[in-house]
């Protein structure tokens, strides 16, 4: 973990902001993965979904927010529907002062099948 990941988990406000940057992080690395699985470019987005290039370029980055409705749009756009679970927040989460490691939220996409955003320590990042 790195020296800011473990000041971050030392507060509720710094957890709190840590979880939220894994899954914009996460949600965009998926986002990206799928169109280039699909060789689908940020334009030929822009155009499905009637915004512009670099609307769409921020909103995937996290320069501009990812509402839940883009989501959905982005997903219908290139053929898949969103799924959220929410589960119970590990006690290493919860936990104040330094911690070994932290949950990855994760966002899976499967063609023609849904967008499933998670959070679970199956898939827990170790520190270094």
């Amino acid at each position: 973990m790195s020296l800011i990941e473990t000041l971050l988990m030392q507060s509720d406000e710094g957890r709190t902001a840590l979880r939220q940057q894994t899954l914009l992080v996460d949600v965009s690395e998926k986002i990206w993965s799928e169109l280039q699985s699909q060789n689908v470019t940020i334009s030929e987005l822009a155009n499905k979904l009637g915004i512009s290039k670099s609307d769409v370029s921020q909103k995937i980055s996290g320069k501009r927010n990812l509402t839940l409705k883009t989501l959905s749009d982005i997903a219908n756009a290139l053929g898949h529907d969103v799924n959220i679970e929410l589960k119970p927040q590990a006690e290493k989460w919860i936990a104040s002062g330094p911690v070994e490691s932290i949950p990855k939220s994760k966002l899976i996409i499967k063609p023609n099948s849904d967008i499933k955003i998670s959070s679970s320590w199956s898939d827990i990042r170790k520190a270094a």
